[in-house]
C-alpha cells in the first residue's frame, strides 16, 4: 500500500529542509517495538506532507502476543525484504526502536541489499541491523531519529541541517568537512581521523559471539550511546566488546548521550579507566543518542577530531575544515 500526498501537517516546512530534492519515495518499517497508531498515522502525514510517497510495510500496526514487538518475527522480516526488494523504495525508515531487530538478522535479503546499497535509517535497537549490515558490507548505515520522532524534532533548525547532510550522504553526495561539535577529552590525545561506526553500546554488545557484529577494519572511529543502564552495566558491556577485540585497531573512540546511565561522575570516571585500558583517545560529550534532537550520522562517512572539535562532511556547505 502506497500512501500519496495529504493535507500537509509540515507546517511551513518544505521537503528540501529535511530531506535531498532527489528523495522520493521511503519504506516505513517496524523491526522492533510495538508502534503506537496514532504517532504511526500523524509520521505518514508528516512525511506525506513533505510530498515524499511513502510505503508502509504490512505489518506495521499488526501485533504479536508478545506486546514488546511489532508482529512476528516472519511478519517483521517479511515486511522488510519487501521493501528491500521494491524499486521505487529509495530508502528504509524505521519507525520506532525496543527489541526485536536480531530476530531478523537470518531471515533478511542481505543479497538484494547488498546490491541496492539501500539506506536503512534509525537507531537505538536499529544497531542490530545497522552492524549486521556493516558485517555484510551490505545497503547503507544510517543512525538518524526515528520515524515517528521525526516532526518533534525537526522544529529545531540544526536538527533540520544535519538530518539533511546524513540522508544526502546515505544518497552517495559528497561533501566538505564542516565543524560539528565539541568534545570533551577523557583519555589520550592527537588528532583523530577515521571511518565512522556508531550504535547502541548494549545492543552491539549483544551480538558478539553471532558473526553478525561486524570486525572492523584498523583506523575506524567508534561513537557509542546508550540509555536506562547502570554504571556497572555500561562498564560490562564495555569489556565485553573489549575482550572480544570490538576496539582492536580504532583510532577513537567517543561517547554520545547515556540517558538515565548512572550518575554523570561515575560515567565519566568509568569512561577515564576505560580510555586507559584501550589506550586510545576517549572523547564525552557527543549530543548523540537518546535525546531531543541527536546527531544524524552515516556508518562509514569520514570522521576528523582535531583540537578537540568533531568535523563531518557536510555537502551542503562550502566551508573546510
Amino acid at each position: 500500500m502506497r500512501l500519496d500526498a495529504q493535507p500537509s501537517a509540515a507546517g511551513n516546512l518544505r521537503k528540501t529542509d529535511l530531506f535531498p530534492k532527489e528523495l522520493h519515495c521511503i519504506g516505513l518499517a517496524a523491526p522492533a517495538g510495538r508502534v503506537d497508531p496514532e504517532r504511526y498515522r500523524a509520521a505518514c502525514r508528516f512525511l506525506t506532507g513533505l510530498g515524499i510517497e511513502v510505503i508502509p510495510g504490512r505489518s506495521v500496526l499488526k501485533g504479536d502476543i508478545l506486546p514488546y514487538v511489532s508482529a512476528s518475527a516472519e511478519d517483521r522480516a517479511a515486511d522488510l525484504n519487501e521493501l528491500i526488494r521494491d524499486p521505487e523504495v529509495q530508502a528504509i525508515y524505521c519507525l520506532r526502536g525496543g527489541y526485536g531487530s536480531v530476530h531478523l538478522l537470518d531471515r533478511l535479503d542481505w543479497a538484494v541489499l547488498k546490491q541496492r546499497r539501500l539506506p536503512v535509517v534509525g537507531y537505538s535497537d536499529i544497531t542490530g541491523l545497522h552492524a549486521a549490515m556493516t558485517a555484510k558490507r551490505a545497503g547503507i548505515a544510517v543512525s538518524a531519529c526515528m520515524a515517528l520522532a521525526l516532526e518533534e524534532n525537526s522544529r529545531s533548525a540544526p536538527f533540520r541541517r544535519n538530518f539533511k547532510r546524513a540522508w544526502a550522504l546515505a544518497l552517495r553526495k559528497r561533501g566538505t568537512f564542516r565543524r560539528i561539535s565539541s568534545l570533551s577529552p577523557v583519555g589520550g590525545s592527537g588528532e583523530v581521523q577515521g571511518k565512522l561506526f556508531c550504535g547502541n553500546l548494549t545492543t552491539l554488545a549483544s551480538l558478539c559471539g553471532t558473526g553478525f557484529l561486524p570486525r572492523l577494519p584498523g583506523g575506524k572511529v567508534i561513537f557509542l550511546e546508550d540509555i536506562a543502564e547502570p554504571v556497572r552495566k555500561v562498564d560490562r558491556t564495555l569489556m565485553q566488546l573489549k575482550l572480544s577485540g570490538f576496539f582492536a585497531g580504532c583510532s577513537g573512540i567517543v561517547f554520545g548521550d547515556f540517558k538515565q546511565c548512572g550518575e554523570p561522575d561515575e560515567r565519566e570516571e568509568l569512561f577515564r579507566r576505560f580510555a586507559a585500558a584501550v589506550e586510545k583517545p576517549v572523547f564525552t560529550g557527543l549530543h548523540y543518542g537518546h535525546c531531543s534532537r541527536s546527531l544524524s550520522l552515516v556508518c562509514g562517512e569520514p570522521v576528523l577530531i582535531r583540537n578537540n572539535s568533531l568535523f563531518l562532511q557536510d555537502p551542503f556547505t562550502a566551508g573546510k575544515s
